[in-house]
């Protein structure tokens, strides 16, 4: 194997008390497992070749954690730093490693998770349009060419993630206050 691209993904946003045991396990199985199964699937090939390219898909929730994602966001972290321990650990190596964290993308699994947004997760989502599925796999596919570690599809993503890396107090602000902006609209109180 050459290149592995994970996209191991599944997602059930809602209130954090509302959400059973259960969506935590089987997201943290799913996302974060499967990616780490199938990294530790075709390392050991690539280290014997000493090249070869992982691309892990994480998730913009997996750079700062979003109000509704608490099942999910934790599980996308783990694959961040996943990506991070192993871009350091297999570059001596002749090992590519790419972590990549796209924001909603117009998919299947975007609509399938509609319905359990609470209201206070869909107001902060329509600051950020999805992006299309196509233009985002260009995005990543450039990025993969380009040999980047950190790969954030979308230029309003880009800006969101660097105002939550490079100042998260303004960034949880700025999240606070479309928290609060929804509430006022009737938003229910979990």
């Amino acid at each position: 194997m050459d290149t592995l691209i994970t996209s191991a993904g599944t997602v059930r946003p809602g209130h954090f008390q509302e959400l059973d045991t259960a969506f935590f396990r089987d997201a943290m199985e799913v996302n974060y497992f499967g990616t780490l199964y199938a990294v530790q699937a075709v390392v050991p090939g690539m280290l014997d070749r000493g090249a070869g390219t992982l691309a892990c898909i994480s998730s913009a929730a997996g750079l700062y954690g979003p109000f509704g994602y608490t099942a999910y966001a934790p599980t996308k972290f783990a694959v961040r730093g996943l990506c991070e321990s192993l871009r350091m650990e297999l570059r001596p190596y002749g090992i590519q490693v790419s972590g990549i964290c796209p924001a909603d993308v117009d998919t299947p699994q975007l609509a399938m998770e509609k319905p359990f947004k609470p209201a206070e997760l869909a107001a902060l989502g329509e600051t950020v349009k999805p992006s299309d599925a196509r233009s985002a796999a260009l995005e990543i596919v450039k990025g993969i060419e380009a040999g980047r570690p950190v790969i954030v599809p979308g230029t309003a993503n880009r800006a969101v993630a660097l105002l939550a890396r490079t100042t998260p107090g303004l960034a949880h602000a700025h999240a606070d206050h479309g928290v609060a902006r929804s509430r006022r609209r009737g938003s229910p109180r979990p």
